[in-house]
């Protein structure tokens, strides 16, 4: 996203919708919805990582994430940068938009709704839900995660590549959409209250259909968590370093394979992509 177009950046004080009162008299719902994407893919005006930038800031260090001052948000004359009052506004606005946004696909999978996208998919043949299921897992696993969230950063050595490029919390964010991928071909995971969550899933499945393959790829994720976990931190320091960018390859490399190990699992089930 382009900084800029939401908030002062370094060498331009005034600038972004925060600041432009005449154009944005009126900081709502509305005027950041309507802003997302306005004039380019990277005015980005909502979600996570517009979020991300109003609390953390520009990250300008090699050692430390953003360090936006909490007296950024401070009104009364003891502030620091201006317009506080419609910092504040728009960090709240854009958190209850994301929240917003959650809450619909939260209800899409609500199976007490007739029209949820839950009960069309439970109510799909098998062959075409498995088939969603194993491209969902092989598209994560290679271009989203390993090309789009990772290689990307890693080619261009450039932290406006990086996921979270102003917490500096990209390691995590790797190592959370491994496990996502892990927890929905295992079936099992933790939820955010500490308790273990466990069903028949596909692993358990094609442990029938194709033992062989079934445990190449329990094998290659954990592989793939081995290696997330080598990467240098923060993130943005991995893919500069010389001594460390090989490990970031390492990783790659290894959700590529892991993409080509869920295909073939998927084969087994006569599904190919």
């Amino acid at each position: 996203m382009d900084e800029a177009y939401v908030d002062y950046v370094q060498g331009n004080p005034t600038s972004g919708i925060i600041n432009d009162g005449v154009n944005y008299p009126t900081i709502d719902a509305t005027t950041l919805i309507t802003a997302n994407e306005n004039g380019g893919e990277v005015n980005i005006s909502t979600g996570f990582h517009a979020i991300e930038f109003i609390i953390w800031g520009q990250d300008l260090s090699a050692s430390s994430a953003g360090t936006r001052p909490f007296t950024d948000f401070v009104e009364g004359g003891s502030g620091t940068a201006s317009n506080q009052a419609r910092r504040k506004q728009y960090l709240k606005v854009c958190a209850d938009v994301l929240i917003s946004a959650l809450t619909q696909v939260k209800n899409k999978w609500d199976k007490n709704v007739p029209t949820s996208y839950y009960n069309s998919f439970v109510n799909m043949d098998s062959q075409t839900a498995l088939r969603k299921m194993f491209n969902a897992l092989r598209v994560l696993s290679g271009e989203e995660l390993a090309g789009e969230r990772i290689f990307t950063a890693y080619e261009n050595a450039n932290q406006e590549d990086e996921h979270s490029c102003f917490s500096d919390n990209t390691h995590r964010d790797i190592y959370l959409n491994a496990l996502g991928i892990h927890n929905l071909y295992t079936g099992n995971y933790v939820s955010i209250y500490g308790n273990s969550v466990s069903g028949y899933a596909l692993e358990d499945l094609s442990a029938i259909v194709n033992s062989t393959a079934n445990t190449t790829v329990l094998n290659r994720m954990q592989t793939s968590f081995n290696l997330i976990n080598l990467m240098y931190t923060p993130f943005d320091q991995a893919i500069i370093l010389p001594a460390e960018r090989p490990k970031v390859l390492d990783a790659v490399n290894s959700l590529i394979q892991q993409k080509t190990d869920f295909e073939t699992v998927s084969a087994s089930y006569g599904i190919y992509f």
